[in-house]
C-alpha cells in the first residue's frame, strides 16, 4: 500500500494516508416517498472539482469519545438558481478516507451540521471547539451511512436527513461531517482534486487547532448534496404589488394598473387590486359638447345653437343650453308693413297708398294715407311756387306732368288746359278764391 503522511497542527500528532484511486461519479436516488419529487443533485463537489486527489492531504474530522478528540474539517457550498424560490436539502453523499492502521474501526454514526458564513469562515470561529449553537442545523445519522468500499480505504457513504433543511440560493454555507468512531484509525472527507468556492478550514481541539484553520491543501472536501426545490409563499397581503420570489428571497413590486385609456381613470385597491372607472368629462358648461378619446382623454368642443333660422336670434347660456328668441323686425316706420322670412330674415315694404285716382298724388304720412290733388300739384301739402313750376310741362305739350296728369289742371272744366285754368290757380295761390 502506497502511503505518505503530511503533519496537521503539531508535528508526529496526525498523520494522513491518501490511497491511489480514481474519482467515481455519485449517482442519485431513485424516489423519495410516494407522491414526493425525488431528491434531485443541487450541489456537486466531486466531479466539479475533477474528483478525489489521490495525493491529497485528507484533515481529520471525527469524534471520539474515548480517547478523547474532536476535529473537523469544513467546506463552503453555494446552491444554484432554484427553479421555484428555496432548496430543500435532504440528502448528502461524501467520500471518506481512513488511514492510521489497518483495522478500519467501526462507525456508530456521523455527526452532519450546516453553519452559515461569517466574513469567509463558518460561524463560531476563534475558538478551539465552535459554538454548535451558531449552527444552521445539526444532525445526528445513526449506523454507517452505508458505507462502501470504492477503493483501499477509500468509502463512499449515503445520508437521507432526518428533516429537510430549507437553504436560499446564491448564498454561501458551510457543512462539516464528522465521524463517530474510535481512534485509531483516523477518518476524514476525502479531498479533491481542484477548488471551487473557499478553502476548506479545520479545528482540533487535541492539537489546539482553533477554528476555523485553512487546510494546506488545494482541493476541496469531496461531497455532494441532494434536494428538491421549494414554494414558499411570497403573498404580502396586499393585492397592490406583485409578489415573487427572487434567488429565495420574495420580492414585491408596486402592481401597474394603467390601462392605457385615457377614458378611465386606474387606481389600486389594497383587497381588490387593480380598479378602472370611467373618466368623467363633463365640463358642467351647457355651451360644450364634451367627450373623450382614449388615447387623448376629454375633449371639449363649442356647441352650435344656430338654428338655420334668420328671423330667431340663437345664444347660449352656460346653464341652460342653447337658447332662440325672435327677432324683432319693427322699422320704427309707420308707413312699411315689416315681416321676417325664415330665409332672409327682415324685410319692410311700404304701406299702399294708392286711391286709384289720376288726379291725386297718394303718400302715408305717420302711418295714415294722404291724398293731394290740384292745385297742389306737386303733393307736398302746400300750395306754392313748386306747384305753379310743375304745371309748365303740361303747356309744353306733355300729357303729363310727373304723377299727375295734365288733364287734371282743367280747373274751370272747360275740356281744356289753357291760360283761364292759370288763372283760376293764381286766384287760389293769392286767396282771392
Amino acid at each position: 500500500m502506497n502511503t505518505r503522511t503530511r503533519p496537521f497542527g503539531r508535528a508526529g500528532i496526525a498523520v494522513y494516508l491518501c490511497s491511489q484511486l480514481a474519482g467515481a461519479a455519485l449517482g442519485q436516488p431513485d424516489s423519495t416517498e410516494s407522491g414526493s419529487p425525488s431528491p434531485s443533485l443541487v450541489y456537486d463537489n466531486l466531479t466539479a472539482n475533477g474528483g478525489l486527489d489521490p495525493a491529497g492531504a485528507t484533515p481529520a474530522s471525527q469524534i471520539d469519545a474515548v480517547f478523547p478528540f474532536d476535529a473537523a474539517a469544513a467546506d463552503d457550498f453555494v446552491l444554484p438558481v432554484s427553479p421555484r424560490c428555496r432548496w430543500a436539502i435532504n440528502g448528502v453523499r461524501w467520500t471518506g478516507l481512513r488511514w492510521g492502521g489497518s483495522d478500519p474501526g467501526s462507525i456508530s454514526g456521523f455527526r452532519i451540521v450546516f453553519w452559515p458564513d461569517e466574513d469567509g469562515i463558518p460561524a463560531g470561529g476563534g475558538s478551539l471547539t465552535p459554538d454548535l449553537g451558531l449552527a444552521l442545523a445539526v444532525y445526528h445519522v445513526p449506523g454507517n451511512a452505508g458505507e462502501s468500499a470504492v477503493a483501499p480505504d477509500t468509502y463512499q457513504y449515503d445520508a437521507t436527513l432526518p428533516t429537510p433543511l430549507e437553504l436560499l440560493p446564491g448564498v454561501r454555507y458551510w457543512i462539516h461531517i464528522q465521524a463517530e468512531i474510535n481512534f485509531p484509525p483516523q477518518w476524514g472527507v476525502h479531498i479533491t482534486q481542484g477548488r471551487q468556492g473557499m478553502p476548506p478550514v479545520a479545528y482540533f481541539d487535541l492539537l489546539e487547532l482553533w477554528a476555523w484553520t485553512p487546510v494546506p491543501d488545494d482541493g476541496d472536501l469531496a461531497f455532494q448534496l441532494l434536494g428538491t426545490p421549494v414554494d414558499i409563499d411570497c403573498n404580502d397581503g396586499n393585492a397592490c404589488t406583485a409578489d415573487a420570489c427572487v434567488n429565495g428571497a420574495c420580492v414585491s413590486s408596486p402592481m401597474t394598473c394603467d390601462d392605457g385609456n385615457a377614458c378611465t381613470a386606474d387606481s389600486c385597491d389594497v383587497q381588490l387590486g387593480c380598479r378602472t372607472e370611467a373618466v368623467t368629462c363633463d365640463d358642467q358648461n351647457a355651451c360644450t359638447t364634451d367627450s373623450c378619446d382614449v388615447q387623448l382623454g376629454c375633449l371639449t368642443e363649442a356647441v352650435t345653437c344656430d338654428d338655420q333660422n334668420a328671423c330667431t336670434t340663437d345664444s347660449c347660456d352656460v346653464q341652460l343650453g342653447c337658447r332662440t328668441e325672435a327677432v324683432t323686425c319693427d322699422d320704427q316706420d309707420a308707413c312699411t308693413t315689416d315681416v321676417c322670412d325664415p330665409a332672409s330674415g327682415c324685410t319692410s315694404t311700404p304701406v299702399d297708398c294708392t286711391d286709384e285716382d289720376p288726379c291725386t298724388k297718394d303718400v302715408c304720412e305717420g302711418g295714415v294715407c294722404a291724398h293731394y290733388g290740384p292745385p297742389d300739384v306737386d303733393g307736398d301739402g302746400d300750395f306754392d311756387l313748386q306747384d305753379f313750376e310743375a304745371l309748365s310741362p303740361c303747356f309744353n305739350g306733355n300729357v303729363s306732368t310727373g304723377e299727375l296728369a295734365c288733364d287734371c289742371l282743367d280747373i274751370n272744366h272747360d275740356g281744356r288746359l289753357d291760360l283761364s285754368d292759370i288763372a283760376a290757380l293764381q286766384r287760389t295761390f293769392t286767396g282771392s278764391r
